[in-house]
């Protein structure tokens, strides 16, 4: 039998192992949200992407598996849109496509993200409209009309004007709407992009 004068002692013991608890938990689901990071390392400079992994979790995981198997190295921007869009992910120096290694995934929106300034987003892949493959977009306008459609993966976090910069770089007109492939020798080569911890941002910008 508890003697009545142990139990305040006994009820303060409890409500500090339920705050306790409940704080860590809170820490630990802090942990587990923290996005990561996509540097993306060109012949003229950084873009840095923050990525959506709780939204777009399958997108984002099969993005960061290329990234991390070094499929983008040695792709380049292949279609510019002067301060709307750059488009890049899967063309080569040569024109051609580099072999995909994957089968599409099947596209995820969500209403709370939207194609907006700075916005990155996998595109739709040519054979199923309703699934997405590894090329991807960078938008430098609200296109809206995208939304549903693409899969946005992450935001510009770093190097947007970059990004302006490019679009505005000399192309020819294969689109036929105002778009195009870099005219040389302006070409956007990505060199690689890594893979990073929200904690190492700073560090590797």
């Amino acid at each position: 039998m508890i003697q009545k004068k142990y139990i305040p002692l006994i009820i303060l013991i409890i409500l500090i192992s339920v705050l306790f608890v409940s704080v860590f938990s809170f820490q630990s689901k802090n942990i587990q949200n923290e996005n990561r990071y996509a540097i993306i390392q060109t012949n003229i400079g950084n873009i840095t992407i923050e990525l959506l992994e709780n939204i777009a979790p399958q997108a984002t995981n099969r993005f960061i598996d290329l990234a991390n198997n070094d499929f983008y190295n040695g792709t380049i921007i292949h279609r510019v849109f002067k301060d709307y869009a750059i488009y890049g992910g899967q063309y080569q120096m040569n024109s051609s496509l580099k072999p995909y290694p994957y089968e599409p995934i099947t596209i995820e929106t969500d209403h709370t993200v939207k194609h907006k300034v700075g916005a990155m987003s996998l595109l739709r892949s040519a054979e199923d409209q309703t699934k997405v493959g590894c090329q991807f977009l960078i938008c430098l306008d609200n296109i809206s009309s995208l939304d549903g459609k693409n899969t946005i993966i992450g935001y510009v976090r770093d190097g947007i004007d970059l990004v302006f910069k490019i679009s505005r770089y000399p192309h020819d007109d294969q689109y036929q709407d105002g778009s195009g492939r870099i005219l040389n020798p302006f070409d956007v080569v990505i060199d690689k992009i890594i893979i990073i911890n929200a904690d190492e941002v700073e560090i590797n910008q």
